[in-house]
């Protein structure tokens, strides 16, 4: 899985690129997790090009937005493709996740975090 990241005023934008599998572990903990680790960050992970995703992958999602609430910090998922949205719908996680199908809709949904 490759990141690309995109500082903002108000937030910071990561976009994945791939499969989220055990693979995807190390860039989670080499640029998603120090986000998150600072009280107040605001993280919008646009899920568009992640094609897949596996348990494993689910559960890097659950501990990154489990971390992100201990430290008060917010994160809003982005465009998941068919798959990805099929999965976190069939799984629950629709509950658990903060999710947007458009990138805008989740930009106003971050600024308006408290």
């Amino acid at each position: 899985m490759d990141i690309t990241m995109t500082e903002c005023q108000e937030y910071t934008v990561a976009r994945l690129n791939g499969i989220i599998d055990e693979s995807a572990k190390a860039t989670f903990d080499e640029y998603l997790h120090p986000i998150i680790s600072t009280p107040g960050r605001r993280l919008l992970l646009d899920l568009s090009g992640c094609e897949r995703i596996n348990s494993l992958g689910i559960g890097l999602l659950v501990t990154l937005v489990s971390r992100a609430n201990t430290k008060e910090s917010h994160i809003v998922l982005a465009s998941p493709t068919p798959f990805v949205s099929s999965i976190l719908k069939v799984t629950k996680l629709t509950k658990f996740f903060e999710i947007e199908d458009a990138i805008e809709a989740a930009v106003t949904r971050l600024r308006e975090a408290p």
